[in-house]
């Protein structure tokens, strides 16, 4: 994977957007840090679901990514909505960084109150799809063992471009 070189280690949700280089930060070659994970992306859709996997490939339960997708050819532009949501192998769930998604409402740089009422709205129609244990959430890929043949795929050229 690409990962975008932030200073100090900072998270991005800590450097305001008139502190970050008009250029974006460099991209580092770098491996995935979360273990192992499936990840689908609805087309259309404003969020990525993500089963995560620990040791032995064992479920660990869904994180749900409130966020907008732009197509530039082959590449994919994620745009983070930072409202996300963990759900537990039970289907339990909980909002994750609101507080963060709160204080960037109204920012030029993020999205409106009204745009953030939609993400949140995305969000509440994601919970309930966890909640009526309805796919994603209906028990599909929680055992899935990726076959022994299978292998990383070439990590691709350098990004022209980060996006922040």
């Amino acid at each position: 994977m690409w990962r975008t070189e932030l200073p100090r280690g900072a998270h991005l949700r800590d450097i305001e957007p008139e502190d970050r280089p008009a250029q974006g930060y460099p991209a580092v070659a770098d491996r995935w840090p979360m273990g192992s994970a499936l990840i689908h992306q609805p087309a259309g859709a404003g969020h990525a679901v993500f089963w995560f996997f620990g040791r032995n490939q064992k479920f660990r339960g869904w994180y749900v990514n409130l966020e907008h997708r732009s197509h530039h050819g082959e590449d994919i532009d994620v745009t983070d909505h930072e409202l996300d949501i963990t759900v537990a192998p039970d289907r339990s769930w909980r909002w994750k960084d609101e507080r963060s998604f709160a204080e960037k409402t109204g920012h030029p740089a993020y999205w409106s109150a009204r745009e953030a009422a939609a993400i949140r709205a995305e969000g509440e129609r994601v919970v309930r799809l966890a909640e009526s244990k309805a796919f994603p959430f209906d028990g599909s890929w929680r055992a899935f063992k990726p076959p022994a043949h299978w292998t990383a795929p070439a990590r691709p050229a350098t990004p022209a471009r980060t996006v922040l």
